[in-house]
């Protein structure tokens, strides 16, 4: 790896920042953001550095990864339902609980952490990627190094993995 300091990672800082102004996003995101984004990448970088992986180029695999949490925050926020005071007042925001509560008060948390055991290391972090952390499929792929059909092929074949363990737990608690 190049020698990297404060001058480099100030010139990522930058060359982030004018990445994102020519994408045309706006100077409020860029002001709201940019700063954690960037601090994430370079605590990804850190770590990174911390456990001796070759980066022939830091200054750039700041940028990028940095630009990769930006694409992850407007995918985000692209899906999160913007819901006004008004409508929660008149009883208008959903308080159904999601899938995933669904299945964690069904099962138990033990059930479902041994159902993911029994995944693949790169389909179960894709599944925590999705589930957990709420990435969406493709920005989840792209963490864990696939493209979108990849991502697509993976994340079916481990809801398909785990669809019998749930089934059998379920005809189990019908059961009793």
């Amino acid at each position: 790896m190049t020698p990297f300091d404060q001058c480099d990672i100030d010139e990522a800082r930058r060359g982030f920042r004018l990445r994102l102004w020519r994408r045309g996003l706006s100077p409020k995101f860029i002001e709201r953001h940019a700063d954690d984004l960037f601090g994430q990448a370079l605590l990804e970088l850190s770590r990174a550095i911390a456990e001796e992986d070759k980066i022939l180029k830091p200054v750039g695999w700041l940028i990028n990864g940095a630009w990769w949490r930006t694409i992850n925050l407007l995918d985000q926020e692209k899906r999160r339902p913007r819901i006004s005071s008004v409508d929660a007042f008149f009883g208008l925001a959903s308080d159904t609980p999601t899938p995933e509560d669904e299945a964690l008060e069904l099962f138990g948390d033990e059930t479902v952490k041994a159902a993911l055991r029994l995944l693949p290391a790169t389909e179960r972090t894709l599944i925590e990627l999705i589930y957990v952390e709420g990435m969406s499929c493709r920005a989840a792929g792209r963490r864990v190094g696939w493209g979108k059909s990849a991502a697509d092929r993976h994340h079916q074949a481990a809801l398909s993995r785990l669809r019998p363990v749930f089934e059998a737990t379920r005809r189990r608690t019908n059961e009793l």
